[in-house]
């Protein structure tokens, strides 16, 4: 068991979760989590512990068994109905299931095990330094995403009544933040943070906004909304979300 409270230090754990259940990009994700780790286990040598979670651990897991209305297929993220709601709670749940597991000041990277052709190109084959990414997430008290210019705007992907139940709509035209990566540092005030986007997204009215919807309102959306109302929006400005096109020259 890892003891709490250590002083600060530059420490990562990396999280991510793969299931091929529903064939999503033609079921690669297994596939891909297990080339990511091996990637990062070779090029990012300050990611010291590796946390993996799949279908079996979402089946097993307290959020599954305690919500078992979160994982009705009536319920889904997206316009295409094919990324049921549950999975998205699922991933904010091992994030903060990890970071009350780590000690204090230490780090959580979490990655998207989509498919992605970055991974596999020799000139991203060099060894990689999270220092930049780890200063912008300190600016940011303690959780960094990627975003730029091209990302859309939040109301393109959020829907109003989801702005409007979180107080947000004066937001509805501001740059959107995106997931497929996250720097979070453990402090008291991002397990706040991640306590109340895991809340909102286990209540009654997100599942309701889930039924049939024009708009995606996923958990990057609640994560950008929160973060953008405790004025945590200073995020990594990258070319696209693959993490490691966040480096203009491989260090």
């Amino acid at each position: 068991m890892l003891k709490k409270n250590k002083a600060d230090s530059n420490i990562i754990h990396f999280i991510s979760y793969a299931d091929d259940t529903t064939n999503r990009k033609g079921g690669a994700y297994v596939k891909t989590q297990t080339h990511i780790n091996l990637f990062c286990q070779k090029y990012f040598p300050q990611i010291k512990f590796f946390h993996n979670f799949n279908y079996q651990t979402l089946i097993d897991s307290e959020l599954y068994k305690n919500n078992l209305e979160l994982f009705n297929p009536k319920y889904f993220v997206s316009r295409k109905k094919d990324r049921q709601l549950g999975k998205y709670v699922y991933k904010i749940y091992v994030i903060l299931e990890t970071l009350k597991n780590i000690n204090h000041g230490e780090y959580v990277l979490w990655m998207d095990s989509s498919p992605m052709k970055e991974w596999y190109k020799k000139k991203y084959k060099k060894i990689y330094n999270l220092d930049k990414h780890i200063k912008i997430c300190n600016k940011n008290n303690g959780i960094t995403c990627w975003t730029n210019n091209n990302r859309p705007i939040l109301s393109d992907n959020c829907s109003p009544e989801m702005m409007k139940n979180l107080d947000s709509s004066h937001l509805k035209n501001t740059v959107s933040c995106c997931t497929s990566w996250m720097i979070i540092k453990k402090t008291a005030h991002t397990l706040k943070i991640f306590n109340e986007i895991i809340e909102y997204m286990k209540g009654d009215f997100y599942k309701k906004v889930h039924l049939d919807s024009k708009y995606d309102d996923g958990d990057q959306d609640v994560i950008d909304i929160i973060l953008k109302k405790n004025n945590m929006d200073n995020h990594f400005i990258g070319i696209n979300k693959c993490i490691l096109t966040s480096f203009k020259h491989p260090e």
